[in-house]
């Protein structure tokens, strides 16, 4: 709760102390970035962007409004990706092997043999998952889920995922083929504050049990409260000798396709199973990622639109109030063509000022909010600052910046040039 509360502040403090610096630091940009925009929008370009210091209190809000919502982009890309980097090595190993097998009844233990016999099938690997209770120290208990495997079948089929990526593999799979070893997820090593060496204990069907952490590893399953045990420590301490499911991984160059057909053929019917190809069901799961991110991108969109309303006001009321001085522009021989671009100009400078201040923060602020979240959640995640997400946002700036510039660039046009020396 005080992480909670202190990257509030944070994300609260660092937007309200930029925008404190753009009124005071607008005139520095202009004369910074005076070579681009004049190679931008040539000597007329330059006459626009001076324009953005005639009104400061206009020009900062808008330009803080634009900066928000690039910051926003910076930030759920930043997170989006980091999530999805680790969800993706995640299920490539919880999905092993080549095809997933199931069914509607309990599967009997004995028919991993047989589905190894069939020909091609290079390993099976079955997987039994159950609900058992964590006994805390101060005796209060928590339920959480127990995934158990053949250590030795399963690392022929699939990997670990390990928090810690100097755990060494055979010592692990030694501690749970001897038995009285597990493997927590990260959520609970964060939780409980466990690590390899320490003990945890669970209640069993003889009682509570202590059982020694040989490694933490990533898991998403069950929200990460899971821990993971050996077979026989299974069928020893919680009476268990059915399977949840089977990984089977296929012998290289043989066709998976061909293989699923001929579990189906032989034992399909008799034992109810549901076969898929682990490909297919990946496929499935990164669609479904991708379009739950896609709504994040969505949100930020809208952010950086609303954004460009801002730019739309501000250059609205800039053309009204300098009406006089368009007029006056016109009668000493500017085209409109030429007038359109000085206040696309205009609009550029501020695009560039937004997007760049929205860059910096939002990068600051994505790795502070990632911080928070991996610590309240307990996933240990790997951050991925994606550069075509800055790319995308810092372009994005601008584009819509020339956008919403295009209404007031006309009206300022359209204007006659004797009711705009009248004009008061």
């Amino acid at each position: 709760d005080v992480q909670f509360r202190l990257g509030s502040m944070t994300v609260f403090g660092l937007f309200s102390g930029v925008t404190l610096l753009i009124p005071v630091t607008v005139t520095t940009w202009e004369r910074l970035t005076r070579p681009l925009v004049k190679w931008l929008y040539g000597g007329v370009g330059s006459l626009g962007s001076r324009n953005v210091q005639r009104s400061r209190q206009r020009t900062t809000l808008t330009v803080a409004a634009l900066m928000v919502g690039v910051a926003m982009v910076i930030m759920t890309s930043g997170m989006t990706d980091s999530f999805a980097s680790d969800l993706r090595v995640w299920i490539q190993s919880y999905l092993g092997g080549d095809l997933y097998v199931s069914s509607s009844i309990p599967l009997r233990n004995d028919l991993a043999d047989r589905i190894q016999s069939v020909s091609g099938v290079a390993a099976v690997a079955p997987i039994r998952y159950f609900d058992v209770e964590l006994v805390l120290p101060d005796g209060e208990q928590e339920q959480i889920n127990f995934m158990a495997f053949e250590p030795v079948a399963y690392i022929r089929v699939t990997n670990f995922v390990f928090s810690d990526e100097d755990t060494d593999l055979e010592s692990v799979v030694q501690q749970l083929e001897e038995g009285n070893t597990v493997l927590v997820s990260s959520v609970i090593s964060e939780r409980y504050g466990l690590q390899a060496g320490d003990s945890i204990r669970l209640r069993t069907r003889s009682g509570v049990h202590v059982f020694r952490v040989a490694a933490v590893v990533v898991d998403f399953y069950n929200q990460g409260l899971v821990v993971q045990g050996s077979w026989n420590d299974m069928r020893r301490y919680f009476r268990i000798n059915d399977a949840s499911t089977f990984l089977v991984k296929v012998n290289e160059g043989a066709s998976i396709s061909e293989v699923q057909n001929r579990i189906e053929r032989q034992y399909g019917k008799r034992y109810q199973l549901i076969l898929e190809s682990n490909e297919s069901i990946r496929e499935r799961v990164f669609t479904l990622m991708e379009q739950a991110f896609s709504m994040f991108d969505v949100m930020s969109l809208i952010a950086i639109v609303v954004g460009s309303l801002g730019i739309v006001n501000t250059l609205t009321m800039s053309v009204l109030e300098r009406m006089q001085e368009i007029g006056m522009l016109r009668a000493i021989g500017m085209t409109r063509a030429q007038l359109i671009v000085m206040v696309l100009a205009e609009a550029g400078l501020i695009g560039i000022i937004g997007g760049i201040l929205g860059l910096g923060t939002g990068v600051i602020l994505a790795r502070i909010l990632f911080i928070g979240m991996t610590t309240m959640s307990g996933y240990q995640l790997t951050f991925i600052m994606p550069l075509s997400g800055l790319f995308f946002s810092l372009v994005a700036a601008l584009v819509i910046s020339q956008l919403a510039a295009v209404l007031p660039a006309r009206r300022a046009a359209r204007v006659r040039i004797l009711e705009a020396v009248q004009y008061e």
